[in-house]
């Protein structure tokens, strides 16, 4: 699927499974949708954070256990040093001056996103649920700490099973580093053969920090080469822009963005570039998109994903991507490092790392499940059930994971993010995901210990994120349940589960999904998996048929429309007519690549370095071919940018990544999309597809004379300069005496130097700013005999229809089109596109061993050749 398509179209692609699978009309097997608006009876998340902080949990840590979230790392709550906590608001639409004015009496806001109807606040904990109640308030929830495309993933688990690259000079250039991306990439090749260097274009990159990492210092990089800016020694010297950049953000200091921008410098070294960080909440990252968009941003990457984006529908941040698009730029985003497959068991090398069914399947819970009290207050309270994860006529409410025998502490913490196939703003079920640990003297498996569970977000965010210990060596039942629900609906919703940070520690887990009604491995979710973004899987930078074991596979899958932006109370997008299935990631990248402090510490050949790993790293260099693309004609921008970067990577057919895993079950276009990112193909393309100037009209010589002639032609349209050459005799390739490139301006051409009584040939070609060539016109024409000392007779009469200067031999003028195709000449004056016009006329000088002296051959060389 094209990114061109996905913008024509919201509902990007049919769904390749039948729409009565998905069934929108109710009952079993039916998608969500908020019937009754009604919201569910249990606590927020906001809600219980006031709770627990009024109980007397004062600090982050205590905070977190309250609510199953990190201390730190992607999904932990933000805190200000005096120990306020980070929220977002949503309003409803455009808030008002008294609704602001309430809020700022409650909380410090930090960020105004008034066209997007939402705030950034900071908030004393025990106040956060009150910011709910103020009129014209439709949501207040923490800020939940996003995952980079390097962080909170199996990226770092995994880098011993990574083997370290040598160092390399292959497609090595001016810089602190060797551009290693530039052979995988097909970059050096491309930069040879069109000469560019992502001039012109402006990049925007969105990670955590850019500046806050001293040593190296910004300064110390652009004063390597490794990125530009003033004193940069490859002559680079545009500094990059800060949009919105924090020295240190709440959640990271590790200059991610920073580790991306060298990565896109060094194969786009003629890139402007534009940073931001992505902020603490989803509003705070679109406002920065836009503002990068504001700025200028041809292109904009990023390597973010916040856990409550929902995954069954376009999130606010998706629909501000697609607004930008709108706008001409081409977005790209890392499909995230989620995957990991069994170690043990049956499915060996299958992924486990996550699973989702396409309608709930409820059951009654078994009587070791602890249930919650029903909250009697609430109107549509209903007794909780659980999910019965056997697809099969068996009920079982629970699925089994194995965990990885214990690695020197108690317990390891695992990282949960779900969502429940309902639209934002109009969530009617509350649910929660609880973990017990077997115990091996309960052979009837009754008595399960509970070691802790997670609770859905509330009512506006359909989504699910926590973490729980549990202990090593053991099988962990996972149960999901619904806690509370819209009494009223028969609906049964769809059900997202994956796990990310200590997911690498699960071995194999029992239910592995039928393909029809379950599945599982699926790692790829929010706004690189729905089609908003391009995204962008991983492969090794010194190995890139392999797929890196990290890489999130998609595919993404949609119910409902978009979200509406701004919203407003009651609203909510309506379920879609079918499922639409969005075939994720889209392109690869490669990782792995050295930078001058960001990444992995090895040592290698004695020395020192940082390799670059993730999603995170191959994101920017697909932006960066793409900016080579962009530069090369900027006129092929946005959609049509991005669709032929996708069009143009090599696929496993054409030298391409591999599939590691049963293509039955996760296709190419859901592992690796079409392949890898490739420059050459893509300026290839680009120059293929590029329009051809027109064939000249009008050549012709006149003033002849025995040793000069004057060629002239009408101006030239759709062409940016044209190319003249000369031949004694016919126009073939051996004739050939002169050739130059020619202002698009200039009309004639002035020849001396040459022999008298002696037939030459004239072609003309249009060539386009990309060195594309036109059909070339065509000449002849025969000097006059040297002067005698006596009078000249008078010249015999021309045929009707044509001209006959001075001194010419009568019938020896002639003009024609380009009917005669004359391959030869376009692949040797093509010689003068790519190698330059003083190289090209000396080769072809060489063909002639009584070709005149330069000072006496053709005199106009033109201007530059691109």
């Amino acid at each position: 699927m094209t990114i061109a398509g996905a913008a024509a179209v919201p509902l990007l692609l049919m769904a390749a499974i039948p729409s009565t699978a998905w069934a929108v009309d109710g009952g079993a097997g039916g998608g969500a949708s908020n019937e009754t608006g009604a919201e569910p009876g249990n606590e927020s998340i906001a809600e219980r954070i006031t709770s627990a902080a009024e109980a007397g949990a004062s600090t982050p840590e205590a905070l977190a256990e309250a609510v199953s979230l990190p201390v730190e790392g992607s999904g932990a709550l933000n805190f200000s040093d005096d120990g306020r906590i980070t929220a977002s608001l949503v309003f409803d639409g455009v808030p008002s001056d008294a609704t602001v004015e309430a809020v700022r009496a409650i909380a410090e806001i930090t960020g105004l996103m008034t066209q997007f109807g939402a705030a950034t606040v900071l908030v004393a904990p025990e106040q956060l649920a009150d910011l709910g109640e103020i009129d014209g308030v439709l949501d207040a929830s923490p800020a939940l700490t996003p995952a980079t495309g390097n962080s909170g993933s199996q990226v770092r688990e995994q880098l011993t099973s990574v083997l370290p690259a040598a160092n390399t000079d292959a497609g090595e250039t001016c810089g602190a580093v060797p551009a290693e991306a530039d052979a995988p990439l097909h970059v050096d090749e491309a930069r040879s053969a069109f000469d560019t260097y992502g001039v012109g274009v402006t990049i925007g990159i969105i990670s955590d920090t850019f500046d806050a990492v001293q040593s190296p210092s910004v300064a110390d990089d652009v004063a390597a080469g490794a990125l530009p800016g003033p004193g940069n020694p490859c002559g680079w010297e545009t500094p990059v822009e800060k949009l919105a950049d924090q020295e240190e953000t709440t959640w990271s200091d590790s200059d991610e963005g920073r580790g991306m921008a060298q990565l896109v410098h060094s194969i786009a070294p003629g890139a402007k570039l534009i940073v931001a960080d992505s902020g603490d909440t989803q509003f705070a990252m679109l406002a920065n998109i836009a503002g990068l968009a504001e700025a200028g941003a041809d292109i904009i990457v990023d390597d973010i994903s916040f856990f409550d984006e929902a995954y069954y529908q376009r999130d606010v941040l998706s629909v501000v991507i697609q607004m930008v698009r709108d706008q001409g730029v081409t977005y790209f985003s890392s499909a995230g490092n989620a995957t990991v497959s069994a170690t043990t068991g049956a499915h060996v090398g299958e992924p486990i790392n996550s699973w989702q069914t396409r309608s709930y399947r409820p059951m009654e819970c078994p009587a070791w499940v602890e249930i919650p009290e029903i909250n009697e207050e609430a109107d549509t309270s209903v007794a909780p059930d659980c999910l019965d994860f056997d697809p099969t006529a068996t009920e079982q409410a629970y699925d089994t994971l194995t965990s990885d025998e214990a690695l020197g502490t108690d317990a390891f913490e695992l990282q949960v993010y779900g969502s429940i196939a309902e639209p934002v703003n109009g969530v009617t079920t509350s649910y929660r995901v609880q973990f017990y640990a077997e115990d091996a003297n309960d052979p009837e498996g009754t008595d399960p210990d509970f070691l802790g569970e997670i609770e859905s977000i509330g009512s506006f965010s359909p989504s699910l994120v926590g973490t729980v210990a549990l202990p090593w060596g053991s099988q962990i039942r996972v149960v999901v349940m619904r806690t509370d629900r819209d009494e009223a609906s028969t609906r049964l919703p769809a059900i997202f589960l994956g796990l990310q940070r200590g997911a690498g520690n699960i071995t194999e887990r029992q239910f592995m999904g039928d393909g029809v009604n379950d599945w599982v491995g699926e790692g790829t979710f929010g706004h690189p998996a729905n089609g908003a973004a391009i995204g962008v899987a991983s492969l090794a930078w010194d190995a890139p048929t392999t797929v890196r074991p990290y890489s999130s596979l998609g595919p993404g899958t949609l119910l409902f429309e978009d979200v509406t932006l701004p919203i407003t109370a009651g609203s909510f997008s309506p379920l879609l007519p079918e499922a639409q299935i969005i075939d994720s990631p889209q392109v690869a990248g490669v990782d792995g690549m050295q930078t001058s402090f960001f990444g992995a510490e090895r040592e290698e050949d004695g020395e020192t370095v940082y390799r670059f790993f993730g999603t995170s790293a191959a994101a920017p260099t697909v932006a960066a071919v793409a900016a080579l693309g962009l530069s090369y004609d900027p006129s092929v921008r946005g959609d049509a940018l991005g669709d032929l970067v996708i069009d143009t990577a090599r696929g496993t057919d054409e030298g391409g990544p591999v599939n590691p895993y049963n293509p039955a079950v996760f296709t190419d276009a859901e592992v690796f999309g079409a392949g890898i990112a490739d420059a050459t193909r893509l300026l290839q393309r680009i120059h293929e597809d590029a329009p051809t100037p027109a064939q000249p009209t009008g050549l012709s010589v006149r003033d002849i004379a025995a040793n000069t002639a004057e060629v002239n032609w009408n101006a030239l349209e759709g062409a940016d300069r044209s190319l003249i050459a000369i031949y004694e005799g016919e126009a073939i390739e051996e004739n050939i005496i002169e050739a130059s490139s020619i202002p698009v301006d200039q009309t004639s051409y002035e020849l001396i130097g040459l022999d008298p009584e002696t037939e030459y040939s004239v072609s003309l070609t249009a060539v386009s700013a990309l060195g594309k060539l036109g059909e070339p016109a065509f000449t002849s024409f025969t000097t006059a005999a040297a002067p005698s000392p006596g009078p000249a007779p008078d010249p015999a009469p021309a045929p009707d229809g044509q001209v006959t200067p001075a001194g010419a031999k009568t019938g020896q003028l002639s003009t024609t089109g380009g009917e005669t195709p004359w391959g030869w000449i376009i692949g040797g004056i093509a010689l003068l596109v790519v190698g330059g016009a003083v190289t090209a006329i000396s080769v072809v000088r060489s063909r002639r061993a009584h070709a005149p002296e330069p000072e006496a051959g053709v005199q106009q060389q033109g201007d530059d050749i691109r």
